[in-house]
C-alpha cells in the first residue's frame, strides 16, 4: 500500500474538511477541483494534486511540487493566469495533460477555470440620471 493510499484510508472518514449534507458528502480542501470527498479529487492524499483559485480578482494555478512533498512552505508552484480565458486554458493544458501531471484532471480543471472566470468578471454599471 503506497503513502497516498494510506493517507486516504485515514482522511476519507475523519478530515476536517469534510462536510456532510442531505445525504451528499464534500470536502473543502485545496486541491480539490471539484469539492467532492473522493480519492481522485482529494487534494490531501496526493502527491501530485492541481488547484484552481480566485484570491482578489485573480485566478492563478497551483501544482504540487512531487520532490517537496515533505516540506510545506516549498511544496506549492503557482502560476498566476493573467490573460484570456483561451490563453489560461492553454496555461492549464499545458501544465496538467501535456507535462503528464495528472491528465484525468484536465476536464474538471477547465470547469473550474470557466466557473472562476465567470464569477470574477465585474458587471459594468448604468448611468442613471441625477435630478
Amino acid at each position: 500500500m503506497s503513502n497516498d493510499s494510506l493517507t486516504w484510508l485515514l482522511t476519507k472518514n475523519t478530515s476536517s474538511f469534510l462536510i456532510r449534507r442531505n445525504g451528499n458528502e464534500f470536502a473543502k480542501e485545496k486541491f480539490n477541483l471539484m469539492n467532492r470527498n473522493c480519492r481522485k479529487y482529494s487534494g490531501l492524499a496526493g502527491n501530485k494534486a492541481v488547484d484552481i483559485s480566485l484570491k482578489d480578482q485573480k485566478i492563478s494555478l497551483s501544482l504540487k511540487k512531487v520532490k517537496a512533498t515533505r516540506k510545506p512552505l516549498k511544496n506549492v508552484n503557482v502560476i498566476p493566469l493573467r490573460k484570456g480565458a483561451r490563453a489560461c486554458g492553454d496555461t492549464i493544458r499545458g501544465n496538467i495533460s501535456r507535462n503528464f501531471y495528472r491528465r484525468d484532471l484536465k476536464r474538471a480543471a477547465l470547469a473550474r477555470l470557466s466557473r472562476l472566470s465567470t464569477v470574477s468578471k465585474v458587471e459594468k454599471g448604468t448611468k442613471s440620471l441625477q435630478l
